[in-house]
């Protein structure tokens, strides 16, 4: 079982020489960007104006009817009615969503895996603590009883969230939740924002030593003992999966994946850097996700 995750743990590695060629579609030309690095104005858009800034047209059938005629109550707007019809997906509708789930679900999940083996290497007293703990557990079983290794998960999602950025087509009609979040006065009609989920995570008046990659921060009695990969409903105080009904769906699969597969990493290697250095550049490169500058070069 082991040899197959590491044997996966490859795999995808080799996915992200591919996917990182990727770039970010362009919003249209007409409309202007404009970015958001205020974690509450973050929370006061995507959270309290959750629909407003939900890039859907407005629902016809109101968001409560429509779950009670489901038999159920969500909230999460990617799986509710808009509108009074429904119709099946067309063929390049159907292409693009699939495109996108073997993005998010590989893509992410490799590069975060790099950053959290970079800052390993480049930590060799949080490596072996990490190793300490995991080898005595099952990686099968990596997210329980292990508050360490989701602590070193936490850590590196927070100062490298897996999109750099989280777009945002804004309607006239909500520009003034936006305020005192822009560097210049809005656009006259509507305009797309970018919230910069690696801004928020490294917000100086949230964290201390913000640029510092350290886990323990997430542990009990640290600064950030209670957050998780999702904000909560008060505050943002990091959002690499997005934030309110738009959050990213599959974050639960994200966080199992990347706590087995850097668990069996770490039980069954010691990484170093490679000979003839002793240190890990850790640029970053903004691409379609938020990726190594320099692939990562390490010995195990």
């Amino acid at each position: 079982m082991d040899q197959l995750l590491l044997l996966l743990a490859l795999l995808l590695c080799g996915l992200l020489a591919v996917l990182r060629r990727g770039r970010a579609p362009p919003p249209p030309p007409s409309l202007v960007m404009h970015k958001i690095s205020d974690p509450a104005v973050a929370h006061r858009a995507l959270v309290e104006n959750a629909d407003a800034f939900s890039n859907r047209p407005p629902a016809r059938l109101h968001v409560a009817l429509a779950a009670r005629r489901r038999g159920q109550r969500n909230e999460n707007l990617n799986t509710l009615a808009h509108g009074p019809h429904w119709r099946a997906l067309r063929d390049k509708e159907m292409v693009r969503l699939i495109s996108e789930f073997l993005g998010a679900g590989t893509g992410t999940v490799v590069a975060s895996l790099e950053w959290a083996l970079a800052h390993l290497v480049d930590k060799p007293e949080v490596q072996e603590k990490l190793h300490g703990e995991v080898d005595d557990g099952e990686v099968s079983r990596a997210g329980a009883g292990m508050p360490y290794l989701h602590a070193v998960v936490l850590e590196t999602l927070r100062l490298h969230p897996p999109l750099p950025v989280i777009p945002r087509h804004v309607h006239a009609d909500a520009v003034g939740v936006l305020a005192g979040g822009m560097a210049v006065p809005p656009p006259v009609g509507d305009f797309y924002v970018n919230f910069s989920a690696g801004d928020i995570g490294r917000d100086s008046k949230i964290w201390s030593e913000p640029n510092e990659f350290r886990p323990e921060r997430f542990l009990t009695g640290g600064e950030g003992e209670g957050v998780g990969p999702l904000p909560g409903p008060k505050q943002i105080r990091m959002m690499p999966f997005g934030a309110g009904h738009r959050f990213c769906p599959g974050v639960g699969m994200a966080m199992v994946n990347m706590k087995c597969f850097l668990a069996a990493l770490v039980r069954e290697f010691e990484w170093a850097p490679p000979t003839g250095t002793d240190t890990v550049d850790l640029t970053e490169l903004d691409s379609f996700f938020k990726v190594m500058k320099k692939p990562l070069s390490a010995r195990a």
